[in-house]
């Protein structure tokens, strides 16, 4: 069911960017109404796919995979810059390409856990390429969250391989002011908080100054995977 999700969902980016089925496949159909329900969306594909072999699933999955990947490495790099409607919602191909790159790393997390496998960090590379996406992504997760954030700033540190250190205004289209608060912690713990695998009161953490401000960045990150 997992992959039938994955399956769908690949297929639906596909046809977001142009890209041709791969022989044996069909385009993805959105199913009415549902453009905006990551989930919903999928679940024809899901129940369609149901009775088939696993490794079949896979294989289709990797195949819808593959053709984007191949259909990425064509584009000129300003090409990441251009708008995509992702469920709905306008985001750059950059943007999305991080979205993707959150979901598969998640739920390969789920399946190493339901498997009894070790859990294994991404290449620092894309570590740093997810947190800077999910910091970012704050100010529309406190307003997702109805968190009315009245132009306050934090200061994210994320330790570890991939991690960094961000400037980070809370409300939507402000710019940077001296810091409210410092939230220090792994990287990686970070991003599984904003994949909604690590609860905010899970999340070792370090805090400087107002709390306040801490607890409603956790609550706005952990709604940036909604």
């Amino acid at each position: 069911e997992l992959m039938g999700h994955l399956l769908a969902v690949e297929a639906y980016v596909a046809g977001l960017l142009g890209v041709a089925p791969p022989p044996g496949l069909t385009p993805f159909v959105v199913p009415d109404g549902l453009e905006g329900d990551h989930r919903a969306m999928t679940v024809p594909t899901v129940v369609e796919r149901a009775g088939d072999r696993p490794e079949d699933v896979v294989a289709d999955w990797r195949a819808w995979v593959d053709a984007i990947l191949d259909h990425l490495a064509g584009l000129a790099d300003d090409a990441l810059d251009e708008r995509v409607r992702l469920h709905e919602l306008d985001l750059s191909l950059r943007s999305l390409l991080g979205v993707r790159v959150f979901e598969v790393w998640t739920h390969t997390e789920d399946i190493r856990r339901a498997t009894g496998r070790d859990l294994v960090a991404p290449a620092p590379g894309h570590l740093a390429f997810m947190a800077n996406l999910a910091v970012g992504a704050l100010p529309v997760g406190l307003l997702l969250a109805g968190i009315d954030d009245p132009g306050r700033t934090v200061r994210v540190v994320l330790t570890g391989d991939g991690g960094g250190e961000w400037l980070q205004p809370l409300t939507l289209g402000a710019e940077p002011d001296a810091p409210d608060a410092t939230l220090e912690a792994d990287v990686v713990d970070f991003c599984r908080l904003a994949a909604q695998r690590l609860a905010p009161a899970e999340l070792t953490r370090r805090v400087t100054g107002d709390e306040s401000v801490v607890r409603d960045v956790l609550v706005g990150a952990a709604v940036f995977a909604a």
